[in-house]
């Protein structure tokens, strides 16, 4: 037990090995051989400050712990040493700060923690960071280039994630995106390859297209399922007005459209056919049967 009050809320109980575990005066002056704060009491023995309070208290009245500062008693970072214990503050105190104290590197088991791409979230949950103190320890790692941001271009993005610089991972930039993009990939693919969100993924992406570092396959109708994004400098049959005029000098039916085009919907069709046919670049074969199973489309 770690109080004599059975009824206690905070009665513990421990196997007889770790005894000294027990906050008894003998293991209280013990573990106080070398100078210890009141929260180390605390945490040692595993109790509330308020409950540690009434172990180490009636001690230091009775002058069985004595304070390194008497005069700032209730400093909370006074130090406590066991009464007869003899301890050189000036001498020891460097050695007690390296042995009994080490410092807590956060730079080293941040990079080895993300050796996988890790969010802001993830690193304060992990080492107990305040959410607002987390950038002092991760900007300097990026500036020294132990660490490196998935999505450099846009700092403040939600679907932004860390990674040690020497793992073997996925970075989304202007670059990167272009280069998968050598072939014409969905927006499903492109959220995929980089750990995007659907709702980020589409951003990100017209910005992208926006800024012309890659292309849509079908510039006629950006929201069609069919929609696939492709380096500038790849050339392909993209679904444009040009394409279709061009491909339409000949008499085409829907379904040699859809089959040259890679379009698998009959309304995708439709959505650039109808602005052709209204602005009369072009031009139906049986237009006064605008649902003949015959009908086919030339450019005018």
């Amino acid at each position: 037990m770690t109080v004599p009050n059975y009824k206690s809320n905070m009665q513990r109980f421990v196997n007889a090995e770790n005894a000294g575990l027990i906050p008894t005066v003998e293991a209280i002056l013990d573990f106080c051989n070398v100078p210890r704060t009141k929260t180390d009491i605390a945490r040692h023995f595993g109790m509330s400050y308020f409950v540690a309070a009434k172990h180490y208290d009636p001690l230091i009245e009775s002058g069985a712990l004595v304070g390194d500062t008497p005069w700032l008693i209730k400093n909370r970072w006074q130090k406590f040493l066991a009464a007869g214990v003899e301890f050189d503050y000036k001498k020891e105190k460097r050695i007690y700060k390296v042995v009994k104290k080490p410092r807590f590197k956060k730079d080293e088991r941040i990079v080895d923690f993300c050796q996988v791409p890790r969010s802001r979230e993830e690193i304060v949950e992990h080492f107990g960071i305040c959410s607002k103190y987390v950038r002092k320890y991760i900007e300097p790692l990026i500036s020294d280039g132990s660490i490196i941001m998935t999505i450099p271009e846009r700092p403040s993005s939600i679907e932004q994630r860390f990674v040690a610089a020497d793992a073997d991972a996925v970075v989304i930039s202007e670059a990167t995106v272009a280069g998968f993009c050598s072939e014409p990939r969905s927006r499903q693919d492109i959220a995929e390859r980089f750990n995007l969100s659907a709702e980020n993924a589409r951003g990100y992406i017209k910005e992208l297209v926006k800024a012309g570092i890659i292309k849509m396959t079908m510039p006629l109708n950006p929201k069609c399922k069919q929609q696939r994004f492709v380096n500038p400098s790849v050339e392909i049959d993209a679904f444009s007005a040009e394409a279709l005029l061009d491909f339409c000098a000949t008499p085409r039916s829907k379904e040699e459209i859809r089959e040259r085009f890679g379009v698998s919907t009959k309304g995708a069709v439709s959505n650039f056919i109808n602005p052709l046919l209204e602005s009369g670049k072009l031009l139906r074969t049986i237009p006064e049967m605008p649902q003949h199973k015959w009908q086919r489309f030339v450019t005018a």
